[in-house]
């Protein structure tokens, strides 16, 4: 007798239904995920920004930090810190003639001061003879006092700040004891905020504070060390578009100046 079977078996449709292909995304579903990521970009890129900023503000005051240890050890040798410029003759002569432009300014001073006269940046004395104060010696050897990194080229010889391009050179002022003052022209002056202070009274709004008695005093009595910072212009600035320099003290004190210079007297 035989059985007559009715309805379906579900394993055997299962089995005889062809497979589904997968589903796609669609236009409206591509862009809701464009626009999430774009959004999470956005919120996530300024951070990633400062961390940066920090990252190179660290490299600058750690760069400030080994031409420190360098002028420390400069003085030790020679009883003075290097000239920043050449209204002392008789220790700027040297320098002066190693330095790679026809007037030479602070920073180079400074940079030929802690690598040596010449850009392979081995030193004084020895082999090279000459001596940083004038004089020289063939059997003893001083530096060099700085082993980071610096830019010699035919014209000029300077340490830069860890900011990327266009390159600054961090900037040295030498107190001047007799006059009881740093020259605000041992620098580039009046060539623009990214070349060097705009004038004196830029120069003094930056590197002078004022002391609880009322008076405005310098930030320190030895030497300055100034890199240009993120906004790539030295010294105190107004928060505006552009920039623009700051020329009396209220406008610090009032709070629409702002200055992210890097300094040895942070």
């Amino acid at each position: 007798m035989t059985t007559l079977r009715t309805g379906t078996d579900p394993a055997r449709l299962r089995r005889l239904r062809p497979a589904r292909a997968p589903s796609a995304f669609t236009l409206v579903e591509l862009l809701v995920v464009m626009g999430i990521i774009g959004v999470l970009v956005a919120m996530l890129l300024p951070a990633v920004n400062q961390t940066v900023a920090a990252v190179r503000k660290a490299a600058c005051a750690n760069r400030v930090a080994q031409i420190e240890a360098g002028l420390a050890n400069f003085k030790n040798d020679w009883g003075i810190y290097p000239p920043s410029n050449t209204d002392i003759a008789d220790e700027a002569n040297a320098l002066a003639e190693a330095c790679p432009a026809s007037s030479p300014h602070g920073y180079e001073f400074l940079t030929v001061a802690l690598v040596g006269p010449t850009a392979d940046a081995k030193g004084w004395g020895g082999t090279v003879k000459i001596l940083p104060l004038g004089g020289s010696s063939e059997s003893v050897s001083y530096g060099p006092y700085y082993k980071g990194e610096f830019v010699w080229t035919g014209r000029r010889a300077f340490i830069p700040d860890a900011f990327p391009s266009p390159d600054r050179p961090i900037l040295y002022f030498r107190y001047d004891r007799r006059n009881a003052t740093y020259s605000h022209q041992d620098n580039p002056v009046g060539q623009g905020l990214g070349e060097g202070f705009q004038s004196k009274t830029h120069f003094e709004l930056s590197v002078k504070y004022v002391a609880p008695d009322g008076e405005e005093r310098w930030h320190r009595k030895d030497y300055l060390l100034i890199c240009a910072g993120e906004d790539r212009m030295y010294g105190w600035i107004k928060d505006t578009d552009p920039p623009q320099a700051v020329t009396s003290r209220s406008e610090t004190v009032e709070g629409t100046a702002t200055c992210d210079d890097v300094t040895n007297f942070d």
